[in-house]
């Protein structure tokens, strides 16, 4: 397909911005004329070192407070060293794609997060109103690790046509297999054992956390010295707040547990009025699956019987959306509020000081439109003698809405994630000045 003149010169005008050529500055300090016993860090600081010092901060607020569930298992499939490097890099691109949700909405992890807390709290207060004598307290980590798929059946026979084996249970099921009389028992498991099994680094936890504040505390004091702070580092600050929230939800959740606990086992299948009980409680795959829940039973997408629940997964309990609906719009609010107060920084171009702003304002409000958009929905679309609009238009115009506003938010979000980087090409130079926090213990 032949380009037309505006595409030629719009690829010219990227290829000119590409070939702009930028000066560098090779900062030389002189080293004592005689023996000292202590130098302080220079007053300066490289590109490279805003760069690295804020991209470890990103990897840390991102990548370790990563919850997942419980994963597939393998269960003897693809033996030799090509299945274990297949096994690997499985599980290695699970946990990029939890971080890359992170990184492009962190308030979808942080309503995921509420929404397991909640679906926890809800499911141990039923399964404690039944214990007996010989059952120890069902606490709120039990109930994250049976939401987690960490409680499965097995059965003897292995055949891709019947459910998953082991099949993946969650709080829900076993709820209703307790009522039910197929579950005689809690499992026997404590608190202390489940977070044995639990992957948790201390000194690995220290270290991202001395990470984040590290970045906290030198961004804060390069504000009372009014000296510039980059958009880079600006993000790392939103990212610094929405990781300190995730894991303040996450801190009763077992993390990174590889393999799950036996409960049920049978010589046969599963008995079918078993799976009859469990099918009463599926969970839908993901948010945009419960979203799909309420707009259309049509459109429904439940997990595949006993599959793994989906890292991204939601419970199958009824809960009350207004704490999780509050929780994403207060950290996108959050999340874009601290984009904003970049307002004033200083940008290669006017244009991109403009886009900068446009989309902050978007990624802090967009969860207040969504809210509107659902509101004035249900008030003026959804019944039809209001307006004499039938449902399938008024379903039609909800997802054209849902659909524009969820792709401006990404580009939104995307430009952002472009931009802090591109500006680190044009900083002022008193952003280059270090502070006293150049003398704390960091990664750079």
């Amino acid at each position: 397909m032949a380009l037309t003149k505006t595409q030629y010169q719009f690829m010219f005008f990227c290829l000119l911005a590409a070939a702009e050529p930028h000066a560098a500055f090779r900062p030389k300090c002189s080293s004592p004329t005689s023996s000292v016993s202590f130098v302080s860090a220079p007053d300066s600081r490289g590109t490279l070192e805003i760069l690295w010092s804020s991209l470890f901060t990103i990897f840390a607020c991102t990548w370790t407070i990563q919850h997942p569930n419980i994963p597939e298992q393998r269960e003897g499939r693809y033996p030799g060293w090509k299945g274990n490097l297949r096994w690997g890099l499985k599980g290695i691109y699970e946990n990029v794609t939890l971080a890359l949700y992170t990184i492009i909405a962190p308030e979808i992890i942080v309503v995921t997060a509420v929404v397991g807390l909640v679906a926890a709290r809800d499911s141990s207060q039923k399964l404690n109103q039944g214990l007996k004598q010989d059952e120890g307290p069902w606490t709120l980590s039990h109930s994250f690790y049976a939401n987690m798929g960490g409680f499965v059946i097995r059965t003897s026979i292995m055949d891709d046509s019947l459910p998953y084996n082991p099949y993946h249970l969650t709080a829900a099921n076993l709820i209703d297999l307790r009522h039910s009389g197929y579950l005689k028992k809690l499992p026997e498991i404590t608190e202390e054992e489940l977070h044995d099994k639990s992957k948790s680094d201390p000194l690995l936890k220290a270290i991202a956390i001395g990470q984040i504040s590290w970045s906290v505390m030198q961004i804060t004091a390069r504000g009372f010295q009014n000296l510039t702070i980059s958009p880079l580092e600006l993000s790392v600050l939103a990212f610094a707040a929405c990781a300190v929230i995730i894991y303040a939800l996450y801190w009763k959740k077992p993390k990174s547990v590889r393999t799950p606990i036996t409960i049920l086992r049978y010589q046969g299948q599963i008995p079918s009025p078993v799976l009859e009980v469990l099918k009463g409680s599926r969970a839908t795959t993901s948010l945009a699956g419960q979203y799909l829940f309420h707009r259309d039973s049509a459109y429904r997408t439940p997990r595949p019987d006993g599959s793994p629940i989906h890292n991204m997964g939601l419970p199958s309990s009824k809960i009350n959306w207004a704490t999780p609906a509050a929780a994403g719009f207060t950290s996108a609010a959050l999340f874009g509020g601290i984009h904003c107060a970049g307002w004033n920084f200083a940008f290669p171009s006017t244009i991109e000081l403009i886009a900068w702003r446009c989309a902050g304002v978007y990624t802090a409000i967009f969860g207040l439109l969504a809210a509107f958009w659902f509101w004035g929905f249900d008030v003026f679309l959804l019944k039809p003698t209001r307006v004499g609009i039938k449902k399938d238009v008024a379903l039609n115009i909800l997802d054209w809405g849902v659909i524009i506003m969820t792709y401006l938010y990404i580009f939104a979000r995307l430009f952002i994630l472009v931009e802090v980087f591109r500006t680190l090409l044009y900083l002022p130079t008193d952003a280059f000045i270090s502070t006293w926090t150049s003398n704390v213990p960091h990664f750079s």
